[in-house]
């Protein structure tokens, strides 16, 4: 027969659980900036891409009728170069309005004043990790963006 005596608990201690805990959350500590650096980067390549469709459009339109449409309303942009292109919106990646100025029908630019939609300076090499930044299109050529 076996005496009864004290056995040995199963399970973990609270150490070893607070050490888990510990080891989780550095771990995450480490990767969510990444992540979030990284979901910022994704949307400014995509609003890049889309200030490249907004320029083709432009410039097909400007092939047919000598002259960039002459509007500041971006919903009636879109509807004018919608037989152009038809993934054309109004709105960037981070959901702040694209803005578009034309002077006298010859020159345009089309921006996004990035992730906090403030205007101020554009995106260099330097600076492409800088998301508050715009982005932007002139006339064909990428003004504010990395290639």
């Amino acid at each position: 027969m076996k005496a009864r005596g004290l056995e040995k608990a199963q399970g973990f201690s609270l150490i070893e659980l607070m050490i888990v805990c510990a080891i989780i959350s550095i771990l995450a500590a480490i990767a969510i900036p990444g992540l979030l650096s990284s979901l910022d980067k994704s949307k400014q390549v995509s609003t890049l891409a889309l200030l490249r469709s907004y320029s083709s459009a432009l410039e097909i339109y400007n092939a047919d009728n000598i002259t960039y449409p002459v509007t500041t309303d971006m919903n009636q942009l879109v509807e004018v170069l919608k037989p152009f292109s038809e993934t054309l919106r109004t709105d960037d990646e981070w959901g702040h309005s694209l803005h578009y100025e034309v002077t006298t029908g010859a020159d345009y630019t089309i921006r996004s004043y990035g992730k906090d939609g403030i205007p101020g300076a554009y995106v260099t090499p330097q600076t492409r990790y800088v998301f508050e930044l715009d982005l932007g299109v002139s006339n064909g050529q990428i003004t504010g963006g990395v290639e």
